[in-house]
């Protein structure tokens, strides 16, 4: 069985930094397997209430991750990979659209801004 991905206290400051750099809008990324935190483009249409990650963009976070690392596409699983984002209004957690659009097997995190308080689920 594959350990679960887990966010970090030191992995959230970084989070936190960039969503601060990119208030008012969501920032979102991916955390790799090694803990390192990749911001990717926010394509939602609505950036300041909602995001979306390319499929593309996560794909490629992931191939970078796996020439980086050596490791074999065949050993990863999804819940190695953390989806996060920032919400800068103040809302802890997820919200309803953040539930909906789920990828299978993720795991995802949620950082709110300014406080820093992190939901991961």
């Amino acid at each position: 069985m594959t350990q679960k991905a887990w966010a970090s206290p030191e992995v959230v400051s970084q989070i936190l930094l960039v969503g601060k750099a990119e208030e008012p809008n969501e920032a979102c990324g991916v955390i790799t397997p090694d803990s390192t935190v990749v911001r990717l483009p926010n394509t939602s249409p609505s950036p300041q209430t909602s995001y979306v990650v390319a499929s593309e963009d996560l794909i490629n976070a992931i191939d970078k991750y796996l020439e980086r690392t050596g490791r074999e596409a065949e050993t990863l699983q999804r819940e190695q990979f953390i989806i996060w984002h920032t919400h800068p209004g103040g809302v802890v957690g997820p919200g309803p659209g953040d539930m909906r659009e789920r990828l299978p097997g993720f795991q995802y995190l949620v950082v709110t801004l300014p406080t820093g308080e992190a939901v991961q689920f």
